[in-house]
């Protein structure tokens, strides 16, 4: 079997491509590749992006032969699949996938031939002395390309490929502004995501900063490679073609069982409406999808599209199987309207609002409704609790950020992962939802994950005289979640908050729901916020 060995490109010949590109977008290269087999532009695709690849195929594989191996197996996929996808301006975010997926493939048939495991990666590993940075970036590459894709185009082309914010939102076609917003979101999600992997977002920076060297294969002979691979396959016979055909395959299996899913999906959705057009199902038994049964009553919730004080009739739009209906319904005589959970006149209700009606048996008049605005989203910027107000970051439907200031109402209520705490607790830079004032001026709740980096569990006993304090903590995510009892101490300055007021430590009782901050040796409990324990679940013969 013949190996194709890259040569060293001459910084003449890598200069005199570049100077006839520079100006070219990607997608104008690969539209010339794909219709007269240019090599010239195929090159300087593979000098402007082999950086970005070899540094993900070395994270993966760490062997040099393997990682060129999947440097140039990756740009031939790009060469075979240059007329099959409508690309933007930039692909340098396709081929940080491809070519991870492209190192992971090489991997597993290494290991499968050598039957020896993960060992088989440490031999004769020349960048042993890197393994654990290799590895952390390997983690922060799956995770990355696990958030959803309007994310992943930015923070690659800025934080991995070096792009400025006007160069990116070139590249993508979208305003600075917008790619300012996915930057900060994506990067948000990217800190999450992991967090739950113990890793600190600190080293997130430090791991997608360090860019090994680019790969020692020419672009001209990449391009060649290419263009004979695109003529025909099969009359070129190397270990990196036949890596490109593995992973060409895999995607066409993968796009066809998505392909497979989408049509099944559109059956099932056609037989269905079939059955609704036949009388079969009643359009209006397609309620419960958005309410609940509750003895002789209906509860159903909504948006207000509208109201008409002299009728009394209101009308509300639900979501079923994610389409919109609207349903029309009669405010019955003596009817309880309330604005978050305060007696309001039927006049205050306004369009935009959520509503929470509770109907008669047959779903036509209301005997309960409480309404409210639309939680506010936005990014917390300053707090100013002698003046109870916040300085937020809006971002509007465009992906535009505007600041504004909210007033906090007297009696309005900070709870975080379900406990209180004090306005001038509240993480800045943190995503928050603004429950608003009838009047839209002032703010009457705020919600949002408990504080970064804060334990948060249950009280089950606490020790005054050892000042030692036994919490219920879950620990693990999603199905592998487990309750465990751990305890911590307090220190003679440990701060009580007791619903989102100062207080003391004999202010806490066991059953409370707890947060709490520690200091550096994680043993030590520097401040504490509490709240009563959440009301016990009823069960179904003790509901109304």
């Amino acid at each position: 079997m013949v190996r194709l060995r890259p040569a060293i490109v001459p910084p003449a010949e890598r200069a005199s491509i570049s100077d006839s590109w520079t100006a070219v977008a990607d997608r104008e290269l690969l539209k010339r590749f794909q219709r007269t087999r240019d090599e010239q532009a195929f090159a300087e695709i593979v000098d402007r992006h082999g950086g970005i690849v070899m540094a993900v195929c070395r994270r993966i594989l760490r062997q040099e032969h393997d990682s060129e191996d999947a440097f140039q197996a990756t740009f031939l996929v790009l060469a075979k699949r240059a007329g099959q996808i409508g690309w933007s301006e930039s692909v340098a975010h396709w081929l940080y996938e491809v070519a991870r997926r492209t190192a992971l493939k090489l991997r597993g048939q290494r290991r499968v031939s050598a039957n020896l495991g993960d060992a088989a990666l440490s031999i004769d590993d020349p960048h042993s002395n890197e393994a654990s940075d290799a590895e952390l970036r390997e983690l922060i590459d799956s995770e990355l390309l696990s958030l959803p894709r309007r994310y992943v185009a930015p923070l690659v082309l800025c934080c991995v490929d070096d792009k400025s914010i006007a160069e990116a939102a070139a590249d993508l076609g979208v305003s600075e502004g917008a790619v300012r917003a996915r930057l900060w979101r994506g990067r948000e999600l990217l800190r999450k995501r992991l967090s739950v992997r113990g890793i600190a977002f600190s080293l997130v920076g430090l791991a997608m900063g360090v860019r090994p060297s680019a790969a020692s294969a020419s672009p001209a002979s990449v391009a060649a490679e290419a263009v004979a691979f695109v003529r025909d396959p099969s009359a070129v016979v190397s270990t990196t073609v036949h890596l490109a055909q593995g992973v060409l395959k895999a995607m066409y299996l993968e796009k066809l069982k998505w392909f497979t899913f989408a049509a099944l999906g559109l059956i099932l959705t056609l037989v269905g409406l079939v059955t609704a057009y036949a009388g079969l199902v009643k359009p209006l038994d397609a309620m419960p999808m958005a309410c609940a049964e509750d003895g002789e009553s209906i509860r159903l919730e909504g948006a207000v599209k509208s109201f008409d004080p002299d009728k009394k009739v209101i009308v509300v739009a639900t979501e079923v199987d994610d389409v919109e209906q609207e349903t029309s319904f009669a405010l019955g005589n003596g009817a309880v309207v309330s604005f978050a959970g305060k007696k309001i006149s039927p006049a205050d209700i306004k369009p935009e609002m959520t509503a929470r009606l509770k109907l008669t048996s047959n779903r036509e008049t209301v005997l309960e409704l409480d309404v409210s605005w639309p939680a506010l989203k936005a990014r917390i910027k300053t707090t100013d609790p002698d003046k109870r107000s916040i300085t937020v970051l809006v971002e509007s439907d465009d992906e535009q950020q505007a600041t504004d200031t909210l007033s906090i109402g007297s009696e309005a209520t900070i709870r975080l992962g379900g406990i209180d705490v004090p306005l001038q607790d509240l993480p800045v830079g943190r995503e928050i939802s603004f429950e608003r004032a009838l009047d839209k001026k002032s703010i009457v709740g705020v919600r949002g994950s408990f504080l970064p980096n804060c334990p948060r569990g249950t009280l089950k006993s606490l020790d005054r005289q050892k000042n030692i304090m036994l919490v219920g903590l879950a620990i693990g995510h999603d199905d592998e979640e487990e309750n465990v009892e751990i305890a911590f101490e307090l220190s003679k300055i440990t701060t009580v908050c007791w619903l989102g007021k100062e207080a003391n430590s004999s202010d806490l009782k066991p059953g409370m729901r707890i947060g709490f901050r520690l200091k550096d040796d994680r043993r030590t409990v520097d401040r504490i916020w509490a709240s009563p324990p959440p009301p016990p679940e009823k069960d179904d013969d003790d509901k109304e």
